[in-house]
């Protein structure tokens, strides 16, 4: 939180950082891939979670609590598009992955769920 006093200038300058990851939703992730984007799709969920509903371009399934497991074997050259329920946990695997140098990192707004009920509706939502 930043607090004001007035209109005193105090001569520090707030520099922003760059976002940790972008976010994108289901309808222009399904867009994109229907472009040919061709990211590498981490799913952060719990294998029992998987079981019950999975996107069938997944490449890897982690669960959110060990990505940091994953970060060197994961691709630099490609963008990861990682993926949770509802977008939570999937956000969380992307500010972990990057601050352990990964980069082009995209969470699925909304999660499988979200998936399921703007683009896929035969998916269980759970």
């Amino acid at each position: 939180m930043i607090c004001w006093r007035g209109h005193q200038n105090t001569g520090v300058r707030l520099v922003q950082s760059p976002p940790a990851f972008k976010s994108i939703d289901a309808i222009v992730t399904k867009s994109r891939l229907d472009e040919g984007w061709n990211p590498f799709v981490l799913d952060v969920r719990e294998a029992s979670e998987a079981a019950i509903s999975s996107l069938d371009f997944t490449d890897q399934l982690q669960p959110h609590t060990r990505v940091h497991l994953l970060a060197e074997t994961l691709p630099t050259d490609r963008d990861i598009l990682v993926y949770c329920r509802s977008g939570g946990r999937s956000a969380f695997a992307c500010e972990v992955l990057n601050q352990l140098g990964l980069s082009r990192l995209y969470n699925l707004e909304g999660g499988i769920n979200g998936w399921a009920q703007t683009v896929d509706p035969s998916l269980k939502v759970y």
